[in-house]
């Protein structure tokens, strides 16, 4: 563990200092600061180291080629390390306090497999040493009496010679007690071996197991009385494991797992055997795990590739039987890779048959990167209670009767397990590694206290907390990972909660330490090993986008609270008293209701995850610095632009450069860093720092003016927060998550339109206080194209060619091209200097004429086009423009421009005059001229008045005159007014407007003939909607029929039949009907039918300014305009058909002489 890191660890580490730590040897500091890994569940600290002889041996060994093996003794406190060579042993416990002594045998040499030999040693009490047993694979025993002779070389020593067949071996070796052993072969066979003595000498002999041979006597005298009982025969097989089961004084069971039988034996105390069951397990097994969940097994038998490995006895009887199948995973090509899956089956005989009572999953499985294959064994701890098996790289811990599974490996390539050592009983394991020993100590109550359901999260939680805390100590030989099939949910879960530990100085995480600066300096190095943790154990994929986001989130905080604690601390270095920061720590807490001696290291040791919330508070200082007495705001304010601008810039910073090591994809979900109070602060600082800036202050001095000039240093780095900020917080809003929170749509809208509103404004504010070049650059970065035109027009803009900022706007058109060129000429237009557009025609003509393709402006591209000898196009944009043009006097000079246009078409090549576009413009100026006979005729009512008039005095006079029929009727005389109001006014009115102004006058004498224009205007009428032509033109036909007193017209009595007809000839129905009877396009309405009044609806689509009242108003009117054309009776007694007879008759004397028989008027009912 580094020194460094010695701020950031556990309370149970020693606190060495550095200087004591470097005269001290590596092993020493072990032993001072030996904690391992440490769970709820388990404790793995340093125990002993290995002997020197035996470092050496392994110091350089390759486990890959040659055959190493071990085993920790915890009966006789002895530990055993052999090569194919070379045996060692020592007494481990004698480690912990000096350098053990180490005994060193030759082992019989095994010339045709290489390995290594079996080993057991002799116990002999407390008074002496151990013997030792060594058998090589080849059947040669070597027994040594005392491991003492191997201080003098191990030259003396039994030797004797298993008979065994030819390709047999010996398998296995195991200790029943201290003079019996049991060894077995690749055939099948068990031996036993017994350690005698004949006065001060040992000897070894063996036999097979047997039955012992019938004796004569009563047997074969009784043997034709009785059948004697069946006895199973062994079959043959490889050995691969032998435990021991009950024993008493007659003798003990011996359980043997030959290929997939599993087999018991009598060994009893008369010297013989007896075996009393044998049967095949591999078919209930197989079944079993066919009945599990599990994944990754594969469908058929063959490639299940099933195998038991190992057997051990628990007190109770029952057997557990560590099996390994072939499962199949999946790299990130879908490509499969077999792999060994481990795991443990719990056995039950009940007479004689074999139940499969459960199996469970070991915690382990080989891969292409796992260490140096060995066969995996297991042990028995607490009593069967838990199972601890050993391979090559790890030793993975089972419980028995609770989900609780760990493991613990190696991290080291060059490291290897060498052996386990156990009491029965007892819940400790010591492990022999090849550079080490350790101790675990299992906490059995945690151990049977274990939830399925919360303690697999915790143990993935526990497992990142050890990677964080001990796996950074170079001579920690363990490595921490997650265990294969790690649970997503668990493993974001725990890596949040551990995350958000740190950041609160979890006291079993961190280590209290006075040196702030060192405790957050360690606590961002925890943060970046969990997540460099993450990364090594290749999970980072199954961590959800949110779950990545939370943890970087956590870490900026870590990483903009060192910055901002540095940036205190040299505050308080430099003896100034007062600090805003310090101010709002204080206040902070007091809302919290918190006391601390030392509330600065308080905030910044437990409550960093509130920094974007101390800001808030920061800012509140600064406010009321603004305003209350005895506070200095150009210094609060100074303080307060550093202290945001730190903690914004550095947690971004840290984004930027460590977003790829957590995955983080755009945008952040809700970032603290722009925040709607962030963002607030920021504004606020921005203008009252500008606003200092810019205006005179009371403050005097060149302390005054010193800090001024700070300030206006600051305003470019919060204009750039500013924008970055509200950049963040828009990507993150538009996003698809954002948009299925309820109120971020309205925010987002929000947001977006302050942003659009208040670019110009900070940038504009940068340039202005002495940066342009800040301000360019801001807007370059953020593509703000529009805001960067504006920035090039703020001094003077024509001509062009002296604007002092010509050559950024040629930069910005190399560098964005059309994009910056469209929001140019777009600032040209929207600001009225089309001359300063049109200026640089011959420069950019191209930009030009690519603007108005993808921005059509005909107001404005006409003359672009005029001035390229486009006349079509030209005439095209004005006829266009012309019509939403409101203005009459500039509607009239666009048609009379395009019509012009229209004509000189002539001159383009291939070019006619399109009719239809000219018939256009005629109509346009016909109507135009409307405009102007209307207005004539009103001015000329004006011109009788001597003197100045108001508008709307003139507005009455021309009602009272030109009106007097409107005089009760206020809804529909208040229309006729507004419209005269805007004739006069030089607006150009609507089709609608102006047959209402043509039509509501009284119409004397010359004047009748304008119902008959308003006629034809609406018989023209191509853009309006169908239903209110129609409407349009019933008003017309009420209005003409309303025109004359037919009451007076029916009084017929003592006038001739010629007197009624110069009556009838007289009205306005006449003369209109007389004026359109050649005009097919125009409908004559019967009284009935156009009594009908307009809708609300097209009412207020007529007028959509009106409210509600004066639309009632006027249907109103309208209602009653009809009423009274059919209560005056006009088709009664003939009279209406006597005025259309009239006109028929006068048509055809005209037509006789013209000769023109066309014209006809059509009748709508």
């Amino acid at each position: 563990m580094s020194p460094d890191r010695l701020s950031s660890v556990a309370d149970d580490v020693s606190m060495t200092s550095d200087t004591d730590r470097s005269r001290i040897s590596v092993d020493s500091m072990l032993r001072a600061e030996g904690v391992f890994a440490r769970s709820n569940e388990l404790t793995a600290i340093f125990y002993a180291n290995l002997p020197v002889e035996v470092k050496q041996v392994l110091k350089n060994a390759d486990f890959y080629r040659d055959a190493y093996s071990g085993d920790v003794d915890a009966s006789t406190g002895f530990a055993v390390v052999a090569t194919a060579l070379t045996c060692f042993v020592w007494q481990h416990a004698q480690a912990l306090t000096g350098t053990p002594t180490c005994y060193i045998f030759s082992c019989p040499p095994d010339l045709a497999l290489g390995t290594t030999p079996l080993h057991v040693l002799v116990p002999f009490g407390s008074g002496r040493e151990p013997g030792l047993i060594l058998i090589a694979s080849s059947g040669e025993i070597r027994f040594w009496d005392s491991i003492a002779i191997g201080l003098a070389g191990g030259e003396h020593y039994v030797s004797i010679q298993l008979k065994l067949a030819s390709g047999e071996t010996v398998t296995t070796l195991t200790r029943s007690d201290a003079v019996t052993y049991v060894a077995s072969t690749s055939s099948g066979r068990l031996l036993r071996l017994t350690v005698t003595s004949s006065g001060s000498k040992y000897h070894i002999s063996h036999h097979t197991f047997s039955r012992p041979e019938s004796a004569p006597g009563f047997s074969q005298y009784f043997s034709s009385l009785w059948t004697p009982p069946t006895v199973p025969q062994a079959e043959g097989g490889y050995v691969s494991s032998v435990a021991l089961g009950k024993g008493d004084e007659t003798g003990r069971d011996v359980w043997a797992l030959v290929d997939t039988r599993i087999q018991k034996w009598n060994m009893t105390a008369e010297d013989w055997e007896e075996l009393v069951f044998d049967e095949d397990a591999m078919g209930k097994i197989r079944t079993a795990i066919r009945r599990t969940s599990w994944s990754n097994i594969p469908p058929r038998d063959i490639d299940l590739d099933l195998e038991l490995l190992d057997l051990a006895v628990e007190k109770s009887g029952k057997l557990v039987i560590l099996c390994s199948y072939a499962g199949t995973e999946y790299d990130l090509e879908r490509s499969t890779f077999p792999r060994r899956v481990y795991f443990v089956a719990h056995v039950t005989l009940v007479g004689e048959t074999l139940t499969v009572e459960k199996v469970a999953i070991v915690p382990y499985q080989t891969t292409s990167s796992s260490g140096a294959p060995m066969h995996a064994r297991m042990k028995l701890l607490a009593s069967g209670e838990l199972m601890a098996v050993q391979f090559g790289d790890a030793v993975a811990l089972c419980a028995r009767d609770t989900a609780y599974r760990d493991r613990i490996a190696l991290k080291s390539a060059t490291d290897r397990t060498l052996g386990l050592g156990a009491v029965e009983h007892a819940s400790e394991l010591l492990i022999m590694t090849a550079t080490t020993i350790m101790k675990v100590m299992v906490d059995m109550e945690q151990v049977n206290e274990f939830d399925a359901e919360t303690g697999e999260a915790n143990i993935i939680k526990s497992i990142m907390t050890q990677a964080v805390l001990y796996g950074s100590n170079p001579e920690n030989p363990l490595s921490f990972s997650f265990p294969p099939d790690v649970d997503e949910g668990s493993l974001m879960s725990g890596a949040i909660q551990l995350s958000e530990s740190i950041l609160g100085s979890d006291p079993t995480l961190v280590r209290p330490n006075v040196d702030m600066q060192a405790q957050l300096s360690g606590r961002e190095e925890l943060l970046g090993f969990l997540i460099q943790f993450i990364n090594d154990n290749a999970v980072l994929p199954k961590v959800s986008q949110a779950c990545r986001q939370q943890l970087m989130s956590n870490a900026q905080k870590q990483h903009a609270a060192l910055e901002l604690w540095t940036m205190l601390n040299k505050f308080q270095s430099a003896g100034l008293h007062h600090s805003v920061l310090a101010e709002g720590i204080r206040n902070y807490f007091y809302d919290l209701n918190e006391e601390h001696h030392d509330p600065d290291r308080a905030f910044f040791r437990s409550k960093v995850a509130d920094l974007g919330r101390l800001m808030v508070y920061v800012m509140d200082v600064t406010r009321r610095s603004s305003y209350e007495m005895n506070r200095n705001l150009l210094g609060a304010l100074t303080e307060a632009n550093r202290v945001v601008y730190m903690v914004l810039d550095s947690a971004m910073a840290y984004r930027r450069q460590h977003g790829a090591t957590y995955g983080v994809q755009e945008p952040m979900y809700n970032p603290w860093t722009s925040a709607p109070p962030m963002i607030d602060i920021l504004f606020e600082l921005f203008n009252m720092t500008a606003k200092i800036v810019e205006a005179p202050t009371a403050e005097v001095g060149s302390a005054a003016g010193y800090t001024r000039q700070e300030l206006r240093k600051q305003i470019p780095d919060i204009g750039f927060l500013l924008f970055a900020c509200m950049t963040e917080r828009t990507q993150w809003l538009q996003s698809p998550v954002a948009a299925d929170q309820p109120g971020n749509d309205k925010e987002r809208m929000d947001l977006e339109e302050r942003f659009t509103q208040s670019r110009p404004t900070i940038l504009d504010t940068i340039r202005r206080i002495g940066y342009p070049d800040k301000a360019f650059a801001l807007a370059e970065h953020y593509h703000d194209l529009r805001s960067l035109a504006s920035l090039c027009h703020k001094e003077k803009v024509y001509p062009p060619e002296e604007n002092p900022y010509a050559d950024k706007i040629r930069a910005c058109l190399d560098r964005f091209r059309e994009a910056f060129a469209i929001e140019l000429f777009q600032w040209y237009v929207e600001n009225g200097e089309l001359r300063t557009l049109f200026a640089q025609q011959e420069e950019y003509g191209d930009y030009i004429d690519l603007y108005f393709s993808h921005r059509p402006n005909p107001a404005i591209s006409w003359i672009k086009d005029m001035g390229k000898s486009r006349y079509g196009a030209a005439s095209q944009a004005l006829l266009s423009v012309a019509k939403k043009e409101s203005t009459l006097e500039v509607r009239h000079l666009m048609l009379s421009i395009g019509k012009l246009s229209q004509l000189a078409r002539l001159h383009e090549p291939e070019a006619s005059i399109d009719e239809d576009v000219l018939s256009a413009f005629h109509d346009g100026l016909d109507f135009i001229s409307v405009h102007e006979n209307l207005r004539d005729k009103f001015k000329a009512i004006l011109s009788t008045h001597h003197g100045k008039m108001s508008l709307d005095a003139q507005v009455d006079m021309i009602a009272r005159v030109t009106a007097k029929s409107l005089a009760g009727r206020k809804p529909i005389l208040r229309v006729f007014k507004d419209l005269v109001r805007q004739l006069l006014q030089g607006k150009a009115l609507s089709v609608e407007d102006i047959v209402d102004l043509l039509t509501l006058k009284d119409n004397t004498a010359h004047e009748i003939y304008d119902y008959s224009t308003a006629l034809q205007i609406l018989s023209e009428a191509k853009d309006l909607p169908e239903v209110r032509v129609q409407n349009a033109m019933r008003a017309v036909w009420r209005r003409i029929y309303s025109h004359d007193d037919w009451d007076a017209l029916k009084q017929t009595s003592g006038l001739s039949d010629d007197e009624v007809t110069d009556r009838l000839k007289d009205t306005a129905l006449y003369i209109t009907l007389c004026a359109v009877y050649g005009n097919g396009g125009t409908a004559v309405l019967y009284p009935t039918s156009c009594a009908k009044p307009p809708s609300k609806e097209v009412i207020a689509a007529r007028f959509p300014g009106m409210d509600p009242d004066g639309v009632d108003a006027l249907v109103e009117e309208y209602r009653q305009e009809g009423d009274a054309i059919i209560s005056a009776g006009i088709e009664e007694n003939g009279m209406w058909e006597r005025v259309m007879h009239l006109v028929q008759a006068r048509q055809s004397e005209k037509a006789d002489v013209s000769g023109n028989t066309e014209g006809d008027v059509f009748m709508e009912d």
